[in-house]
């Protein structure tokens, strides 16, 4: 054999380990996985695709529950009212002793005011009325007052089981902290005088100062998730004409004598004004069956 021909076959030898060697590489084998089982190659359309978000965490905005019914004091029978509230109800010619009045032309009422000095003790009573059957009002409404009255606390304030109790708290409460008070309270109510009804007075905001606006929206907002019945004082304010002035800012008692007959009134109405009438049920249009099967009923046989 000539060494040009032993050249072309070392040559050709060469070029065929060359080319099982790219065919291996190309199947995905190599000297480091050998032995292994070659994992298939990501298609294009694989390698190109964009990936899937990831899915975003939906928190969901509290439930509100079904609105209570409001309660009312009904003329005929005894009743009990109580208070819990700040500085815009403890006063005697503040709103709560003004509904109390008025309740007086139509029964024998008495307003009890919790002592200011000492939260244990209640001063004598402001009689109004001479009629049968007695009300009682228990107003346990302090300056400066917290929102939150639970245990032995609670029955200071509320020494008779309350038919219903208004919580009349927000214009200077804590935002971040009163709805949490609010529901403490609630919570001890239920515990110590279960068949008590509970009602939220919506406080207007105080004249002048924008701060009183977020706590009184963060009590509206409890009243809603709660399911509690409410008196708009605030719409009742805000409906009412700019003369006479409700409020003078800028004083320890803001609220004029127009202002507190205003929420005295919207009180008063709310807790005894007439239930309202559910509208009947409107019956609906007659369908084309319907129209066929009343013909049908009603034709008269032929003669």
């Amino acid at each position: 054999m000539s060494r040009v021909s032993g050249l072309d076959v070392a040559l050709g030898a060469a070029t065929v380990a060359v080319a099982v060697v790219s065919a291996a590489a190309f199947s995905g084998w190599s000297p480091r996985s050998s032995g292994e089982t070659p994992s298939a190659a990501p298609t294009v359309a694989a390698r190109t695709a964009t990936p899937p978000a990831p899915t975003a965490s939906v928190t969901s905005a509290p439930t509100a529950k079904a609105v209570a019914p409001m309660p009312r004091l009904a003329a005929d029978r005894p009743a009990t009212l109580a208070v819990l509230g700040d500085e815009s109800s403890n006063g005697t010619n503040e709103w709560v002793n003004l509904v109390g009045e008025q309740l007086g032309e139509q029964r024998r009422t008495r307003v009890q005011r919790i002592r200011q000095t000492d939260e244990s003790v209640y001063n004598a009573p402001i009689r109004y009325g001479d009629d049968d059957p007695d009300l009682t009002v228990w107003n346990a409404s302090l300056a400066g007052a917290s929102p939150e009255v639970t245990g032995d606390r609670l029955r200071r304030f509320l020494p008779e089981a309350p038919e219903v109790v208004l919580l009349s708290h927000g214009r200077r409460a804590d935002g971040a902290a009163v709805a949490a008070q609010l529901t403490r309270t609630r919570e001890a109510l239920a515990t110590a005088y279960p068949q008590a009804k509970v009602v939220v007075v919506l406080q207007p905001p105080l004249a002048a100062e924008e701060s009183s606006r977020a706590p009184l929206k963060a009590v509206r907002d409890w009243a809603v998730q709660q399911g509690l019945p409410t008196i708009d004082v605030a719409a009742a304010f805000a409906k009412a004409p700019a003369s006479p002035r409700l409020q003078e800012p800028g004083t320890d008692s803001p609220l004029t004598a127009e202002g507190q007959a205003l929420w005295a009134a919207t009180v008063h109405r709310a807790l005894t004004a007439p239930a309202p009438v559910p509208s009947p049920t409107a019956t609906p249009p007659p369908t084309a069956a319907t129209w066929s099967a009343t013909a049908s009923a009603t034709a008269q046989p032929s003669r």
